[in-house]
């Protein structure tokens, strides 16, 4: 079922900040990365990281099965790439 996913995807047609945070998260493999540590890794505000891994979640291209605890201790959802 993900291979027919990840099949649909093209990774090429991401602009901006979707085709920055997608290659972050897909460059730490399993790991993922949460949405604080992508606007750190990448420099982005929230509130134009947010939108656009809201999108690229919405599209398919990451999911969210995991989560870990932030700097301030709050659990949050770890993402990694559907084809991960």
């Amino acid at each position: 079922h993900m291979e027919d996913i990840a099949s649909r995807l093209n990774p090429d047609s991401l602009r901006g900040h979707q085709q920055e945070i997608f290659g972050s998260i897909m460059g730490a493999g399993s790991h993922g990365l949460t949405d604080e540590e992508g606007q750190n890794l990448l420099l982005i505000e929230g509130s134009s990281y947010r939108p656009a891994r809201k999108r690229l979640a919405d599209a398919g291209y990451i999911v969210s099965n995991a989560t870990r605890d932030n700097s301030n201790g709050n659990e949050v959802r770890i993402w990694v790439a559907s084809t991960e």
